[in-house]
């Protein structure tokens, strides 16, 4: 075997020829011939890289947002990925995002590792980013087109949910960072981007973003350090923008003044006053023992640590499961709860997740089995859990699990599990949500069904089973 910055090689001749062993082609390639450019591979796993996010593009695609290796694609729910885009040259995509139109816009950097422990100085971040952009995709991530170049690194692009046309960007650097909005995204490159009043205490390392429905943005700014002392700086925290006012609103708890991650809103409050943040704990001083994951029920009038832990990036609602909460550490690895809205959770380590430093968890639209979490060194991963069985009234953790065989199908699936599956029935739809086969027995006959990605819903009375996906191959 031999390794090198990105590829692993094996002989089973002493050396006298050589077979590449960091991918499981279906077909491998021929020796001493060009590689095809733009092909999917399946992974076994040696993506020891950082990726940050994902982003879903209907009917099947994934769009993974990485360091180093820029980004890929997937076209088959995950199964396959490549490099099969164009126009995206940055060394990292820190993530990206969906219109309601399907345009896709991402945040790039030449400059990786934002936030990290080795990200934090002026020095580091502050020099001129020629891939600081904001670019966008009207074809599902294939082809990237530059909407606007900021300079700097951009580490987040939010889309505001009452205005089509508006969109926010984190802009990363010490004087001439913030907060940017444009009011006319439709217009890609020709649209104008305008920076927003500095918030109180902050120093140019603006983080996540999110926007409510009644207009206003929250927005958490992340840890910076000098070299001088070397501390951090007062310069961290939670606030919140109203445009009425243009102005922002220091919403911090004490402690996330020095080092904080993700906000994340909860998805159960209408009336969106109940948000998440993710704080680290610094180290050499006043940041000491700050870490934890913090809740506020009032839109940040106060806020109590739910989870003490050193240091935590980000938490993410199971969307079957509401009161079901996944959290994720730099180095203790993935956690969750399965009762967030105690005023004391219950915190349990996934002993299952192979990898201390998890960054974000999402939850596959196509796969409502599948539970994809992004780390900070480990590439991506990707888990199942058990086929749902809910009330449609409250909160039933999963205990009856069904699998569908064979996958994918051809002119017939059957539906296997335990004995209550004779009491069923079976709803397949097809990515629109258009009824296609209905029916009482759990061979289902898909003679009828052309090749494609459907949704089998599977219902007994009033309770709705499970939620599987199934494709179609001939």
């Amino acid at each position: 075997m031999f390794g090198d910055y990105g590829f692993l090689h094996r002989s089973t001749n002493g050396g006298t020829s050589w077979n590449q062993v960091y991918t499981a082609p279906l077909v491998p390639h021929g020796a001493g011939v060009e590689t095809p450019k733009r092909q999917y591979y399946s992974s076994i796993g040696l993506e020891n890289t950082s990726c940050w996010s994902l982003c879903f593009v209907p009917p099947a695609s994934i769009i993974g947002c990485y360091t180093d290796i820029r980004g890929t694609i997937s076209t088959d729910d995950g199964a396959t990925w490549g490099f099969d885009y164009s126009g995206h040259t940055a060394n990292t995509m820190y993530g990206c995002a969906r219109s309601l139109t399907g345009t896709l816009y991402a945040a790039t950097s030449n400059t990786h590792d934002l936030y990290q422990s080795t990200k934090l100085m002026d020095g580091q971040i502050d020099g001129n980013d020629a891939q600081g952009k904001v670019i966008s995709s009207t074809d599902g991530g294939h082809t990237w087109t530059t909407v606007h170049s900021f300079g700097h690194p951009v580490f987040w692009i939010a889309l505001d949910r009452t205005n089509t046309s508006r969109a926010y960007a984190s802009v990363v650097h010490s004087t001439e960072g913030g907060v940017f909005v444009t009011s006319d995204l439709e217009r890609g490159a020709s649209s104008t981007w305008t920076r927003l009043p500095k918030p109180p205490r902050t120093e140019g390392h603006p983080a996540s973003i999110i926007t409510l429905k009644n207009g206003k943005v929250v927005c958490t700014y992340s840890g910076r350090r000098i070299a001088s002392a070397p501390t951090f700086t007062a310069s961290s925290g939670c606030f919140v923008y109203d445009p009425v006012t243009n102005s922002w609103t220091d919403v911090s708890a004490e402690n996330m003044k020095w080092w904080t991650k993700d906000v994340v809103l909860d998805p159960t409050d209408t009336t969106e006053r109940t948000w998440y943040v993710a704080v680290f704990s610094g180290w050499g001083g006043v940041a000491n023992n700050k870490g934890g994951l913090y809740r506020t029920t009032d839109a940040g009038t106060s806020w109590v640590r739910i989870m003490d832990a050193d240091r935590v990036t980000s938490c993410a609602f199971d969307p079957l499961y509401p009161k079901h909460l996944y959290v994720t550490t730099e180095v203790e690895g993935l956690w969750y709860t399965n009762e967030v809205t105690q005023s004391a959770p219950v915190w349990l380590r996934d002993e299952v997740f192979p990898f201390r430093q998890p960054e974000r968890v999402f939850f596959d639209p196509f796969d409502s089995t599948a539970v994809w979490v992004t780390t900070a060194g480990n590439g991506l991963r990707l888990g199942h859990r058990p086929a749902v069985v809910t009330s449609l009234n409250d909160d039933t953790p999963p205990v009856l699990d069904v699998h569908i065989t064979p996958q994918p199908a051809a002119w017939w699936c059957e539906v296997r599990g335990v004995a209550e599956l004779s009491q069923c029935a079976f709803t397949l739809r097809d990515i629109e949500g258009n009824v296609v086969l209905f029916s009482t027995e759990p061979r289902l006959d898909l003679r009828t069904c052309s090749s494609g990605t459907y949704s089998l819903c599977i219902t007994r009375g009033e309770k709705r089973i499970a939620s599987k996906i199934i494709r179609i191959v001939r």
